[in-house]
């Protein structure tokens, strides 16, 4: 099952808010966990959107160029 951003999020803090309104630290710091690979769609998810997860966490200071 591939996810959208309007799916919802599966799991934990941001169960239930769609995938686009999960904050970019909080997939960022999902996709380095040792378990998220129980997590397939979520892991696809934030690899199809690495480019703009990775915008969000470099403009909210998160992210060194």
């Amino acid at each position: 099952m591939k996810l959208t951003d309007q799916d919802p999020f599966p799991f934990g803090k941001y169960k239930d808010e769609p995938m686009e309104d999960v904050p970019a630290s909080y997939l960022d710091w999902f996709i380095g966990q040792s378990w998220a690979d129980n997590w397939p769609a979520v892991v696809d998810y934030i690899k199809d959107n690495r480019v703009m997860i990775d915008k969000e966490l470099r403009n909210s200071g998160a992210l060194d160029d």
